[in-house]
């Protein structure tokens, strides 16, 4: 989805930067993690929770760029409260990330697994709302871009 919304951005309306190039080819190289770590991982393995770390920290710096930027263009454009969504979006995203890797990494310690597990649940909620948020922001900054 981040894909398309990329894609869309740089060819639609015309939102050519360095910042949008660099996002679309990180998002192939994570697609190819993912499907290369399933085929050849066993379910709880650590090369596969290695590789989910990563792609959460690779997710967060996609999201992060795309949200800057286009903020920054908003800003340019004197679209100031467009461009603070834009922000919080990124912060929220930061929020969701260093929650997700520290259950990750606190997740192998036996008896405080439980903590990261419930810990995680809630990160896993406020992610949703992320989600929600980002499209939202991609949405109302993609036709704000438009005029």
């Amino acid at each position: 989805m981040a894909m398309a919304a990329i894609q869309n951005m740089t060819l639609q309306y015309n939102a050519i930067g360095p910042i949008f190039g660099q996002t679309q080819y990180t998002q192939i190289p994570m697609a190819v993690l993912g499907i290369v770590v399933n085929l050849i991982t066993k379910d709880g393995s650590i090369l596969r929770s290695l590789a989910s770390l990563v792609q959460t920290v690779l997710n967060f710096l996609v999201v992060n760029a795309v949200c800057q930027t286009t903020s920054n263009l908003l800003h340019s454009m004197g679209k100031d409260d467009l461009a603070e969504k834009g922000n919080t979006v990124s912060k929220l995203y930061f929020i969701c990330t260093v929650i997700s890797v520290v259950c990750a990494l606190v997740g192998f310690i036996p008896i405080v697994n439980i903590l990261a597990g419930i810990a995680s649940f809630v990160g896993h909620i406020i992610t949703i709302v992320g989600y929600v948020l980002y499209l939202s922001f991609l949405s109302s900054g993609g036709r704000a871009l438009e005029y």
